[in-house]
């Protein structure tokens, strides 16, 4: 669809040229609603994106879930289209794979995806749940195969949209995190994990 394609460029020069510090800034309220909010102090496992280039850092936010003694997965691609989530004990179970992306290491442990909290990635949001990602349909694709999951989009507030296109295969976002707080995307946010 051309013009999600035209939405992508805008937002990623947008994201892009985002400046360091108010990044940086953001990216610690962000870190503070994350840890926050009901359904992360609730979820016993965190299925989270490891960020690349100028998205909401994670790193933080995966640690912290460790240290914390959550049960962490990350996300590997496995073909074209598709990716599944493995359970890390560490950021040093990383290493460079898609694209550059840091993914876990092929020794870890494979997660279901029965339960827990999913963090996403993407370049623009609207206040619907809709999300715009960079068109490879990875979550939109893990998400329909793992109904259960409570899934939520971590963003810059530069990146939210007024209304975003939507097909068919596109799924929506039961909450968004941004520094200016958690934008509850549908009825039954706080679910039980």
């Amino acid at each position: 669809m051309e013009i999600k394609k035209q939405i992508r460029n805008t937002f990623s020069e947008s994201r892009n040229s985002y400046p360091s510090v108010s990044r940086k800034k953001a990216e610690k309220a962000i870190e503070s609603y994350v840890y926050s909010c009901p359904d992360f102090l609730k979820a016993e496992e965190l299925y989270c994106y490891v960020s690349f280039g100028t998205e909401v850092c994670t790193h933080r936010i995966i640690q912290h879930a460790l240290e914390n003694e959550k049960k962490v997965a990350v996300p590997k691609v496995s073909g074209p289209h598709k990716m599944d989530f493995y359970y890390i004990r560490s950021l040093d179970m990383l290493k460079p794979g898609f694209k550059g992306i840091l993914e876990p290491e092929e020794k870890a442990p494979l997660a279901n995806g029965e339960k827990g909290l999913l963090f996403v990635p993407g370049l623009a949001f609207d206040p619907q749940g809709n999300r715009l990602g960079y068109g490879g349909g990875f979550y939109d694709a893990y998400i329909s195969t793992h109904p259960k999951l409570v899934c939520c989009g971590l963003f810059y507030s530069i990146q939210q949209a007024e209304k975003l296109p939507v097909e068919a295969q596109d799924k929506q976002l039961q909450m968004i995190i941004t520094e200016k707080g958690c934008l509850p995307c549908c009825q039954n946010c706080q679910m039980t994990l």
